[in-house]
């Protein structure tokens, strides 16, 4: 591929020259071919070039010159440069080509280009004469060619495709595969930089001449950028240049619907939200023109508005939403998704008619659907916190397992997440044998995923009741575990939660041979949890106490102080149930801190003892202590916890509903989770006060039974709620009574309700 130092510095190299010439011949008769021959026999060198190219007739007279084709070939280049030399011609004298006719015919030929090499060989040759027209054509020719070349994410996925060791019998043969890939590689590569460097000279003209640029030149340009994935190549001044051209012609009326949106949909791919005024203005215009939008325009108008974060005005919802019914029909698979995911980001609330039309158009072309289609719609969906039927999410899961086959090349983890995730929101469990399936499938992705994708993974098996082979399980940890400085606090206590419900169950001997191999991991999951407690919700804390105590791993006297510091600020918030979970839990790890030193070997234990504690002490440093003021107060009420559970007669046991492998997630399946794609949200970053008193100071309570140090407001207030609710029934059963059998009745502290 030609270099692209000065690729439109003008000139034209001989080969294009005698392609020029080539091209040219014809068989004489009418003005369009002499046309022709006189451009053909002004270009320098195209008598040489004509009589040393074979099969093909050269010059401009009548002989064996072959028959254009037109419609098939490309249109010939007539001039070079900016004019055409007016003499010189083969076919007589005369006026020179019109340059209308000219530039019509070079934006043909730059639309026609069969590859990227003989694009740049056309702008080459005429460089002096681009107009914006020109360079609008060029840019979407090229994304054409190369759609979605430029995006990182493409990229990478390409190289991770190519490094896929080759089907080879032999060592011979293999590693004569491995040298072809190489060379594809950087074939591909150079490829890439050539296209971005055409494509940032390209921009760089279309701004300089942006005064003599209308809005469909703008349009097409912006939209020909977000086809080739252009979002990390194009500077934000250059698109603000363009927003500000097209402010005062957004309104005129004189664009097609196609033109504003494709305008507005380029801006919203390449990630670039439009100041106030535009948007106001694009919102105006777009609302007068929602009657007469097709199936893409009206999928396209909300969508934008979605990735802008920001949502129209309540007439154009209104105005939309009457307007949407009347396309449900003609709406296909993209555009459904992108309609719900709209409707997911804005956080609307669509009318149920709508809802309803909907979905059911959407469960009649599953079978149209792709692996994304099926991810995008269901993580929309659970968002939106809308349950589907019975029979649909049936229909759903028959089509999306039959789709994830083939989403098991490169990186595409996306659909995997959102797919799990969603039936963890909608509780709905595939037959084992659909979840034995996703997870053969979605073993080559795991090594694609971020932390975030990881731990979605693990949650959405884990509240489907699934237990994969323990290979998997253990994979997904050490995946995790090399991503470690990239995972959020909040996603390694989901993992940790996760782990004891995917592992199988196993004897006492498999548990210790399982935590004497992984108790490194789990430590380091520890570590990164520490830091981030003050800012984890309750539910996450919670999450974070079960899966240890389930895995049966103590992380450490530092960690169980901090946790119990941070949780104790917001027990307030903790249900009766959740606080049974934590009790017992800390009862659990409690009986793992005298277990663990034994189950490990000296050595092992005696590092791992060493990390907790320096782990323990850098985050104790960066929290200034860990016992809050309104904590502090609390625990000094705390220390008759357990003669406050014998006088209420609430024991652990009677607070969960069975064995702790069994146990219920502190939070609802599925919510609290991300918000796109089928990700975790972000922890809960509200600040938390932190006393100012000495890192060493803590108050004098006993130290075991930890549980007993757990306050229990929310458990006297749930049984007084109890009382009550007795006492109403009893009320209420007595005045349905006759006045005369009514002394008959029990006590209300012996009523036992229907």
């Amino acid at each position: 591929m030609a270099p692209l130092g000065g690729l439109l510095a003008g000139g034209r190299p001989a080969p294009q020259a005698a392609a020029l010439a080539r091209r040219g011949g014809g068989s004489g008769g009418g003005q369009r071919c002499a046309r022709r021959a006189a451009a053909a026999a002004a270009a320098r060198g195209a008598a040489v070039a004509g009589r040393g190219s074979s099969g093909s007739g050269g010059g401009g007279g009548g002989g064996r010159g072959r028959p254009a084709e037109p419609r098939q070939e490309p249109a010939p280049l007539l001039f070079q440069g900016g004019s055409a030399p007016a003499a010189g011609g083969s076919s007589g004298g005369g006026d020179g080509p019109d340059p209308a006719v000219l530039a019509g015919l070079l934006t043909a030929q730059l639309s026609r280009a069969p590859d990227l090499a003989q694009l740049q060989a056309t702008l080459r040759l005429h460089a002096a004469a681009l107009t914006p027209v020109h360079i609008s054509a060029a840019l979407s020719r090229a994304a054409k060619l190369h759609p979605g070349q430029l995006a990182a994410r493409s990229a990478a996925a390409q190289q991770q495709q190519q490094q896929q060791p080759p089907q080879a019998e032999g060592g011979g043969g293999g590693g004569g595969g491995g040298g072809g890939g190489g060379a594809q590689q950087r074939a591909a590569r150079g490829e890439q930089q050539a296209l971005r460097a055409l494509v940032d000279e390209l921009v760089a003209r279309f701004v300089a001449r942006l005064d003599a640029a209308s809005l469909v030149e703008t349009s097409c340009v912006v939209g020909a950028l977000a086809r080739l994935g252009a979002s990390s190549a194009v500077p934000g001044d250059a698109l603000d240049a363009m927003l500000d051209a097209t402010r005062p012609q957004l309104c005129g009326g004189g664009a097609s619907n196609k033109v504003l949106l494709q305008l507005a949909w380029g801006l919203a791919r390449l990630g670039h939200a439009p100041d106030d005024d535009w948007l106001a203005a694009f919102a105006a215009e777009s609302h007068t023109r929602l009657p007469s939008l097709n199936n893409v325009e009206t999928a396209n108008a909300l969508w934008v508005f979605a990735k802008w974060g920001a949502p129209p005005p309540a007439p154009w919802l209104a105005a939309y939403v009457a307007h949407l019914p009347g396309q449900l029909l003609a709406l296909q698979p993209p555009e459904l998704c992108s309609v719900v995911w709209a409707a997911a980001m804005l956080q609307l609330q669509l009318p149920a008619a709508v809802l309803d039309s909907l979905l059911l158009e959407a469960q009649v072309k599953f079978g149209s659907f792709s692996g994304q289609g099926f991810g995008t719609l269901a993580w929309a969906l659970a968002r939106m916190d809308v349950r589907p039927k019975r029979i649909w999410l049936q229909d759903f899961v028959r089509h999306a397992g039959a789709a994830l086959p083939g989403l098991s090349g490169g990186a595409r983890d996306q659909p995997f997440t959102n797919i799990i995730w969603a039936l963890g929101c909608w509780e709905h469990a595939p037959p084992p044998g659909w979840l034995q399936e996703y997870c053969r499938c979605v073993v080559p992705q795991l090594q694609h995923m971020p932390p975030q994708g990881l731990a979605i993974v693990a949650v959405g098996l884990a509240e489907l009741g699934h237990r994969p082979p323990a290979p998997f399980s253990c994979y997904v940890l050490e995946l995790f575990h090399q991503q470690l400085g990239a995972a959020s606090p909040a996603q390694a206590a989901s993992l940790v939660w996760a782990l004891p419900r995917l592992l199988p169950a196993g004897g006492e001997g498999a548990a210790t041979a399982w935590l004497r191999r992984y108790c490194w991991l789990l430590q380091d999951l520890a570590d990164c949890i520490l830091p981030g407690l003050p800012a984890l919700p309750h539910t996450a804390l919670v999450d974070a106490a079960a899966g240890f105590a389930d895995l049966g791993f103590f992380p450490g006297a530092p960690w169980m102080d901090a946790h119990e510091a941070h949780l104790n600020r917001q027990l307030d918030q903790l249900s009766a149930a959740q606080i049974g979970i934590v009790r017992q839990a800390y009862a659990a790890l409690e009986a793992a801190a005298d277990v663990q030193p034994g189950a490990l070997r000296p050595r092992a234990a005696a590092l791992l003892a060493a990390q907790q504690a320096a782990a323990g002490a850098a985050a104790g440093e960066r929290a200034g202590g860990w016992h809050a003021s309104g904590g502090l107060a609390a625990s000094a009420a705390a220390a008759a916890a357990a003669t406050a559970s014998e006088r209420l007669g609430l024991g652990a046991g009677s607070l969960t509903g069975g064995p702790r492998a069994q146990r219920p997630r502190a939070r609802r399946p599925g919510h609290g989770g991300r918000g796109g794609g089928g990700r975790d949200a972000p922890p809960d970053t509200r600040e938390l006060g932190v006393s100012t008193d000495p890192p060493g100071w803590a108050p004098e309570l006993p130290r075991r039974p930890r549980a007993a140090r757990i306050r229990l407001q929310r458990l006297r207030e749930a049984e007084r709620e109890d009382r009550e609710e007795e006492a109403a029934a009893w009320r209420q059963r007595v005045e349905r009574l006759p006045p005369g059998e009514r002394w008959r009745e029990a006590r209300p502290g012996e009523f036992d309700g229907e």
